[in-house]
């Protein structure tokens, strides 16, 4: 990689979740694609809106009926219809948490398709070494938690997060003090 800090929009965003002793050996990088660049702001928002996206398409219902809608509003749990399930989704912060972490576990078939967004998550290497290290976002430590800060303060995603007021890594002051090292810096390590 380049050590040149040329001011450019970022490219790449490298993603470990989860603290140091449960992260897995890799790491997620993520590839912005056609030759798009975005400000360290931009492509973060991008990023976690993206995997916020493809968590709820695998977590609730996509096609529903019009016999699934009518039994709906009847206050049903399952479709007399269809049999699908009928319940609210309800979007579980620990559960997105898990999913985030498990996909450096994952295969590009487990992942799926990754031309459905800007993002594209099977990186080539050489573009990573050829491009200058202001061109990179790392999420190191915890690197879940930028996701997850980044829908929070995110004004095009309709989502809700709770902060600890009294500590722990959900403290809004500690992750505001991180985010703003994040926008400075182009680094995310919680901890360190």
């Amino acid at each position: 990689m380049k050590t040149g800090d040329v001011d450019s929009g970022v490219r790449f965003i490298w993603l470990k979740p989860g603290y140091v002793e449960s992260s897995k050996v890799g790491w997620l990088i993520y590839e912005l694609v056609n030759g798009m660049q975005f400000s360290r702001e931009e492509a973060i928002f991008s990023l976690a809106e993206e995997l916020y996206n493809k968590y709820m398409q695998e977590r609730r219902p996509v096609i529903w009926r019009d016999c699934c809608q009518k039994n709906f509003n009847a206050g049903t749990k399952y479709c007399s219809g269809c049999g699908h399930t009928l319940e609210k989704f309800v979007f579980d912060l620990e559960e997105f948490e898990d999913w985030l972490r498990a996909l450096v576990g994952s295969d590009c078939n487990d992942y799926g398709g990754g031309d459905d967004g800007h993002w594209y998550p099977y990186c080539v290497p050489q573009h990573i070494l050829e491009a200058p290290k202001s061109q990179h976002l790392f999420l190191s430590h915890y690197g879940d938690l930028a996701i997850l800060y980044a829908l929070h303060l995110n004004p095009r995603v309709d989502w809700q997060g709770t902060f600890n007021p009294h500590g722990g890594c959900w403290n809004q002051e500690y992750l505001e003090h991180n985010w703003a090292i994040l926008m400075e810096t182009g680094k995310w390590s919680l901890g360190q």
